[in-house]
């Protein structure tokens, strides 16, 4: 009888345990190397590379031939009242990135992780957020030779 006592309390550990990472707080003034999207705009960076690491980040002006990450954020109608939000992310880069993000929703106090994301060579990456974003954050990019 003891163990069917301890089950749910297990199970609210583990799922504690192994939470996933998303929508936490994060202050991303601390964070290093970070770029930022506001709503309905469109930037674009250049980076320092330092083994897989890309640091140092810069705004593009104009052509340039050195690679870049784009970051575009839009709103579509037809989500609710303000519509879907749609985060774009792509990459001139030769290699597989991996960065980490963070969105501010309108009327919240700060900034929240949404996550890892995996942006492939030439090949954008889209997310979808049904709560309106003023501004989105993409920190800790690194290169990979491994398939996503």
């Amino acid at each position: 009888m003891k163990i069917v006592r301890l089950i749910p309390l297990l199970t609210a550990a583990l799922s504690t345990a192994f939470a996933r990472p998303e929508y936490q707080p994060v202050d991303v003034r601390s964070l290093p190397d970070k770029i930022s999207v506001r709503m309905h705009q469109t930037v674009r960076f250049t980076f320092d590379q330092r083994g897989d690491r890309l640091l140092n980040p810069r705004p593009v002006r104009g052509s340039q031939k050195q690679p870049a990450i784009m970051l575009q954020l839009t709103n579509e109608m037809g989500g609710g009242v303000s519509g879907v939000n749609i985060l774009l992310l792509s990459s001139k880069y030769p290699k597989l990135l991996r960065c980490r993000g963070a969105a501010h929703f309108r009327g919240k106090p700060g900034f929240v992780t949404t996550g890892a994301y995996i942006i492939h060579p030439k090949d954008p990456t889209a997310e979808r957020f049904q709560y309106p974003i003023e501004e989105f954050v993409v920190w800790d990019l690194r290169l990979t030779d491994e398939r996503g």
